[in-house]
């Protein structure tokens, strides 16, 4: 008669570490828009492949994207891009104290001119308005991605109810800025 073998108290702890680590891996979403990396700040991504929490504006485009297949752009038609946009008491009922915000740009021409902007509005009323500019000091290699960001530090009239926007501007109609992975970074 053969005894049955059991695993240590220690091995069956390990081991059940191991399949649980294995399990949560395999259900994490590649795709996932939101990301809390720590107690101090909250992530909000978008490669354009899925548009959970992003804008209704949709200029969305198939091509040579930074990542994936999709990016956004702001032309001669569409002015603005599609972009992020969330009410502030959505995103944590604590206070906010910075902001950072990024995109890869790409354009054809050296000569094009844009921006990548963050407006937070409290209703029709506009509250802060800043903006990274896409030129030649930020873009090097025309047809390149190129990142750019800016770090901001919230001011003390933007409240609970606003709505923090990200988007580009092509702001003097001229050819097509194009956009891929956004990230807005929410610093507590």
């Amino acid at each position: 008669m053969q005894r049955l073998k059991f695993l240590a108290p220690s091995r069956l702890c390990s081991t059940f570490i191991f399949l649980l680590v294995i399990i949560l891996a395999s259900c994490k979403n590649k795709n996932e828009a939101v990301s809390v990396l720590d107690e101090n700040a909250i992530v909000f991504k978008n490669s354009f492949e899925e548009l959970a929490g992003w804008t209704e504006n949709i200029s969305l485009d198939t091509g040579d994207a930074h990542s994936g297949h999709y990016f956004v752009k702001a032309d001669t038609t569409n002015e603005f891009s599609a972009g992020y946009k969330y009410q502030l008491s959505k995103i944590t009922k604590r206070k906010i104290k910075f902001i950072e915000y990024s995109a890869f740009v790409c354009v054809a021409d050296l000569s094009q001119k844009g921006a990548l902007v963050l407006s937070i509005d409290d209703g029709p009323t506009n509250l802060l308005w800043t903006s990274v500019p896409i030129d030649q000091t930020s873009v090097k290699i025309a047809g390149k991605w190129t990142n750019v960001h800016e770090k901001i530090k919230l001011p003390p009239n933007v409240n609970i109810n606003s709505t923090v926007k990200v988007y580009l501007w092509n702001n003097k109609h001229l050819g097509t800025i194009r956009g891929d992975d956004f990230e807005v970074r929410f610093i507590l």
